[in-house]
């Protein structure tokens, strides 16, 4: 059955234009007199370019919606989280973040609950959050106006003058801008603007949440969002050496998984699942072979988060593995700081399709480093 126009879901085009038509013109007619036609004039050329602006519906990083965030998000949320509202408070954020974030807070803002602690709205801000007065309507003085950096994060993302903790297009942008100035836009330092949204590790990485149940994290659920997760640049040739600082505690916790690493590659294995994956092992004494990376606490093997293994083969692409070196791990063949890869053709790796091994599908990396033995740090390491 076609459909009317009547029928379709409001673009960000149509939005535009109704602000045009009506918010943005009652507020300014109310602000200044007739005699002052040429700034009312000027200011709706403003507004026209933020028409042309929503027009454009460019995508923030994140690339394409999946079919699971389809599936999940209602079509107008999740055109809100790719619009230019959202992607010019944080250009750097992938949207899928702002969208993972929103769906595990509010469902979207479908559930409408206010926290125990007074979180609400569909970003469950804290009143004092969105605005240091704890005002959850502010007037901000114009459209499309902020609350002042260090007064709060609350925004009015739809040109009405008003930041509203629970209007959707004032609060989703301002989660981006919440996030993005806690690191949000730099790959390195997202986990930590994550992390500062809700203060648990479960939180950001998945895990038992404080209650005892499961929690999916905005990370997992984010790389099931987009077609693309976080740019793959930078892995391979990007390697800088750094050496033992002679810390006896040279093991280190990767966040929210049961598995310990050599500190200094800790921060690339988080990169590592910001790109898809699951961790599945790395430091070990036994069950690996004695002579490779993961007695020194510097190899992981992951398996794709969402069990779609394009992830695994992007993130073996991107460190220098290819097929032509696959049967031997590609071992000193790719730029730094990657030493060798166990993936499609190298013997009990791979996806389950190659490396017909059952259930023990993986992909396996390790580090280049000097040379040492089994339970001893690496004199150096090189690391992303």
């Amino acid at each position: 059955m076609a459909t009317t126009n009547k029928d379709k879901e409001p673009t960000a085009k149509d939005f535009a234009v109704k602000v045009v038509k009506s918010k943005v013109l009652t507020w300014a007619l109310g602000l200044i007199g007739a005699s002052a036609i040429p700034l009312l004039l000027a200011l709706l050329l403003v507004v026209a370019v933020f028409a042309a602006l929503a027009a454009s519906s460019s995508t923030n990083t994140g690339g394409t919606p999946s079919s699971l965030a389809q599936e999940l998000i209602p079509p107008e949320m999740l055109a809100l989280y790719q619009s230019d509202s959202v992607k010019s408070q944080c250009p750097g954020l992938s949207w899928t973040i702002v969208a993972a974030i929103i769906h595990l807070e509010s469902n979207d803002g479908r559930n409408k609950a206010v926290s125990s602690a007074g979180a609400r709205g569909p970003s469950q801000f804290l009143p004092t959050t969105w605005d240091s007065q704890g005002r959850l309507v502010v007037d901000v003085g114009m459209p499309y106006g902020k609350i002042p950096d260090g007064a709060g994060y609350g925004l009015d993302g739809d040109g009405d003058g008003l930041a509203d903790i629970e209007n959707p297009y004032d609060s989703v942008p301002a989660t981006a801008r919440l996030l993005c100035a806690n690191g949000g836009g730099e790959e390195s330092t997202l986990p930590n603007a994550i992390y500062s949204y809700n203060r648990a590790w479960w939180y950001v990485y998945g895990g038992t949440s404080d209650s005892g149940t499961p929690f999916e994290g905005v990370i997992p659920l984010a790389a099931r969002l987009g077609s693309t997760f976080l740019t793959d640049g930078g892995l391979a040739g990007s390697g800088k050496r750094v050496t033992y600082d002679g810390r006896p505690n040279w093991l280190e916790a990767v966040p929210s998984t049961n598995y310990v690493c050599d500190y200094r590659i800790v921060a690339d294995v988080q990169r590592l699942i910001q790109m898809g994956l699951t961790v599945t092992a790395c430091y070990a004494l036994s069950g690996h072979a004695t002579d490779g990376e993961h007695p020194l606490g510097l190899a992981i093997d992951a398996v794709p988060v969402d069990g779609n293994w394009d992830r695994t083969l992007a993130v073996a692409e991107a460190v220098g593995w290819r097929p032509s070196c696959a049967s031997s791990g590609c071992a000193s063949q790719m730029p730094s700081p990657f030493r060798f890869v166990g993936y499609n053709g190298y013997p009990g790796h791979g996806d389950p399709w190659n490396c017909l091994c059952g259930n023990d599908a993986h992909i396996h990396l390790s580090w280049m480093h000097a040379p040492s033995f089994p339970g001893i740090p690496a004199a150096w390491v090189e690391v992303m």
